[in-house]
């Protein structure tokens, strides 16, 4: 179920100001007509039934039992996305994937290889308007999203069990398969960049408990290989 994401600042008792923005997207992309109730959640999972009324929404009485709504509750553990930057609207691509999925974090970071070093205050508030849209599309949670300056201080963020996708450079590697277990609550998937990771960021991040790890298919492209990652670990943990 599609579920409208508010911007807890905005809300006002039981009124909520719409920017000509969300009232075309709630026209146009998620069809609501004035008077007709939806789901609407602000940035803390607080659930409301919303009503459009001449430019505003009229917020109901929060919904406590979110157990109730047909929402996707995410997977099973806390997956952890640290993505080495990408080339142009890759990284929007890559950032909308890993919401849809569920992932709880996405890292965003360059590396030795990166064509693009820096993301720009621009192109950082695109990523999080489409993780925002992602969200109310998929009905899922909004990730929290960080941007670090080195591979280093994105390293920093990883969570449990910790993977990078890329052949070992000290001949051990497993498969996917093999290094996830049903009983990982946490997971970290450390994503290279068009040029792959350098040897000796490799061995960095072996250094700090990254498990290199192979799919198993062909070479991915950096915006398809965290997806596929993501997919394949959610399928184990939830159907093992």
């Amino acid at each position: 179920m599609r579920v409208f994401l508010l911007n807890g600042k905005k809300i006002q008792g039981n009124s909520y100001p719409l920017s000509n923005k969300e009232i075309k997207y709630l026209s146009d992309v998620l069809r609501i007509k004035d008077g007709e109730s939806f789901i609407a959640k602000d940035e803390k999972e607080k659930y409301f039934t919303a009503y459009i009324h001449d430019g505003f929404l009229a917020l109901s009485e929060e919904v406590e039992k979110k157990d109730d709504l047909p929402l996707y509750s995410g997977p099973s553990a806390e997956i952890i996305l640290l993505q080495s930057i990408a080339k142009g609207k890759k990284n929007e691509l890559i950032a909308r994937f890993a919401t849809e999925a569920g992932c709880a974090e996405v890292v965003f970071f360059p590396s030795r290889y990166s064509d693009v070093k820096e993301l720009g205050e621009h192109s950082r508030e695109r990523i999080e308007n489409i993780m925002k849209e992602a969200v109310m599309q998929s009905g899922g949670h909004l990730p929290m999203l960080f941007f670090e300056n080195s591979l280093e201080d994105a390293i920093k963020r990883r969570k449990g069990k910790s993977i990078i996708l890329h052949q070992g450079i000290r001949g051990k590697t497993e498969y996917l398969i093999n290094a996830i277990e049903k009983s990982d609550e946490k997971v970290t998937i450390l994503v290279g960049p068009e040029g792959g990771f350098s040897d000796e960021e490799c061995e960095k991040a072996e250094d700090n408990s990254f498990i290199p790890v192979i799919l198993g298919t062909n070479i991915l492209r950096t915006e398809t290989a965290g997806i596929y990652a993501i997919g394949g670990i959610q399928t184990i943990l939830n159907h093992s």
